[in-house]
Parts: C-alpha cells; sequence; structure tokens
C-alpha cells in the first residue's frame, strides 16, 4: 500500500470545543483518548469513550464537540497530498478515494473489548511518525490489519448473538435425533443452569427441551413409518431409543396406537 503520513500528533485542547463542520480531505484514523468527545460523520452522531476509534474518509462532512483528548493519525493513500505545514481545518484539495478493501471496508466507529487494544500503537507512532519513515509505515499496517481483524471479530459475534441459547438447543436436538441427549448435554451445549434453561425455553416453546425432543423423535418416527419399509428396530435407533420396545410404548403413548398397527392401516 503506497502510504504517507501527514500528521501524527496528540490534540488535547484545555477546554471542551466545538469544531465546526469540514469536509474531510484526507484519511484520518483517530484513536480517543478521553470520555465525553462527540464526532458527528455524515449526519451521525458518535459519543466516543477512551480507547475507541475513528475513521474519516475523503469527501465526509464532519463535526465535533466536547472535550476532546486524541490522537490523531492522517494518511495519504493517493500519492498526491503536501505533508508539509499540514493542518486538517486548512482548505485543500479532496484525496482521491482508494481502492484497497482494507481501508473501505472500515467502519466509522470501531468499538475493541479493551481501550487499551490500540493506544499502543498509537503511542509508538507519536514517537517514529516522522523520525522512522519505516517503522512508522509499519506500525500504520499493523493498525489498519488489527482494525480490520476487529471488526470481522464483533460483526461475527453480532452475528451469533442474534441465536439465542433456546434456538441453539432447538437446533441441536433437530439434527440429533438419533444421539443419546439429557438435559445436562443441553444445559452443557448453552453454558447455562438446567433449570434455568427449562425455564426459558418453555416461555419460547411452550414445553420443556425434553418434551419438545420426544415430539420432534416421534414426528420423524411417525414419517419413517409410514413411508419407508425400515424395521421397527431401526427405526427405533434412528430416533435415539436403545430399546425397541420403551420405543413403540412411547410412540403408543404419543399417538394411541402402535408403529406395526399405524403401519398395516396406510
Amino acid at each position: 500500500m503506497d502510504m504517507k503520513i501527514l500528521e501524527c500528533r496528540r490534540f488535547a485542547p484545555p477546554a471542551p470545543c466545538t469544531i465546526s463542520p469540514r469536509v474531510v480531505k484526507d484519511y484520518e484514523i483517530d484513536v480517543e483518548l478521553g470520555d465525553g468527545h462527540v464526532t458527528c460523520i455524515e449526519g451521525t452522531e458518535y459519543h466516543l469513550k477512551r480507547g475507541d476509534i475513528c475513521v474519516r474518509k475523503p469527501g465526509q462532512v464532519i463535526y465535533c464537540r466536547g472535550p476532546v483528548d486524541a490522537v490523531l493519525l492522517t494518511l495519504d493513500l493517493s500519492g498526491g497530498q503536501n505533508g508539509q505545514n499540514y493542518s486538517r481545518n486548512i482548505l485543500g484539495t479532496v484525496q482521491q478515494p482508494t481502492d484497497n478493501d482494507l481501508i473501505l471496508n472500515l467502519n466509522s466507529i470501531i468499538r475493541p473489548v479493551s481501550e487499551y487494544t490500540f493506544i499502543p500503537i498509537y503511542t509508538e507512532l507519536l514517537k517514529t511518525a516522522f523520525s522512522d519513515e519505516y517503522a512508522a509505515k509499519n506500525l500504520v499496517m499493523e493498525l489498519i490489519y488489527k482494525l480490520n481483524a476487529e471488526q470481522c471479530r464483533k460483526n461475527y459475534i453480532k452475528i451469533k448473538s442474534k441465536e439465542t441459547a433456546t434456538d441453539i438447543v432447538f437446533k441441536y436436538m433437530k439434527e440429533n435425533l438419533s444421539a443419546e441427549i439429557t438435559l445436562e448435554t443441553l444445559a452443557d451445549l448453552v453454558h447455562l443452569d438446567k433449570n434455568y434453561l427449562v425455564r426459558i425455553f418453555r416461555n419460547t416453546y411452550g414445553q420443556t427441551p425434553i418434551n419438545a425432543l420426544i415430539s420432534m423423535r416421534m414426528e420423524y418416527a411417525s414419517d419413517l413409518v409410514v413411508n419407508t419399509d425400515m424395521i421397527i428396530t431401526d427405526i427405533a435407533t434412528a430416533c435415539g431409543y436403545n430399546s425397541p420396545s420403551y420405543f413403540t410404548a412411547e410412540y403408543k403413548k404419543h399417538f394411541g396406537i402402535t408403529p406395526l398397527k399405524q403401519r398395516k392401516m396406510n
């Protein structure tokens, strides 16, 4: 990646301030060191806390207000910007957008799990940005790769969080009807107390996990009895029952008829 550091400095005015709206000229990747700074990017306001990363891209309209304390990092990825006496607030040419996905895919705000995830990189950048070009570029690349990794991790957690514990249990039972499944098995699967699992599962599906499992197995068994030539012993095994006689008793309890009689009727 062709890159030049245009700016790398600590910005911490002694009093809260308001920075008027401006058009972003270059790529800005700042880390927040305080707590209370509000930034607006393209009409959306974000309240930043210590450790948060703010990514701004050329052409965006932004403003800030509140007690600002941040390390400002500004990058030229086009090879056409002048870094001498650089200031974000001086009008100038808006940098041509990069086609590098590592930059394009970054969200405006990235909130790491720990506030210290990225601050050490910025601390080193403050020392080397204009004294050791090679080291500084390596640090910036490390920062960009870690930002992408952090964003991917957050997106993965967000997707996974949409699947609740009861969803996971229901799906597991449906896909493992032939397996030996106990309430302890299901509770361990989602790292919950078994009594709590029963309560939240009943609230969601109107029955306990084990009763839901029996219903699933019986529905599957009925399909095999009616629509296949499998012997009853094999059907029992496919539905998680080691004892054919116990399976037959459960089947009759559920449907009011034995598997063999149901097969003869169809």
